[in-house]
């Protein structure tokens, strides 16, 4: 059995947002604003599904080394006593770079930069 951590509630709010965001693009909400920007309209709703799809997506670029955790010793905190559990594994810290919120927006913004020729309002 797994724990879902989220809600059924947060869940339909979820949902509901999804729904907005679509019914947005239909309007042209959105497309406008990627117009204003200087993106195609078609390509609007496929970047929004690449940058949701490549959120799941990471690419670990490099990893430190676990650090030893004290476990099974006591310390307070605000006059109360506490236990730190016991640790069986100390897993390592792996840096990585999202592909859905780093990579396709900074592509985004290479190519807009270009596009509209803004090298020195970019630095």
């Amino acid at each position: 059995m797994h724990y879902f951590p989220v809600t059924m509630a947060f869940l339909l709010i979820l949902a509901l947002l999804f729904f907005f965001l679509i019914i947005a693009i239909e309007a042209g909400i959105l497309s406008y604003a990627y117009s204003r920007m200087g993106v195609d309209r078609r390509y609007v709703f496929s970047l929004l599904i690449l940058s949701l799809l490549g959120s799941y997506i990471n690419i670990p670029l490099f990893q430190l080394p676990p650090e030893r955790i004290l476990s099974n010793s006591y310390f307070d905190f605000f006059g109360i006593r506490h236990i730190i559990p016991l640790a069986k594994e100390w897993p390592a810290t792996i840096f990585a770079v999202n592909i859905g919120g780093a990579v396709i927006p900074t592509i985004l913004s290479l190519y807009l930069m270009q596009k509209n020729k803004l090298y020195g309002q970019s630095l």
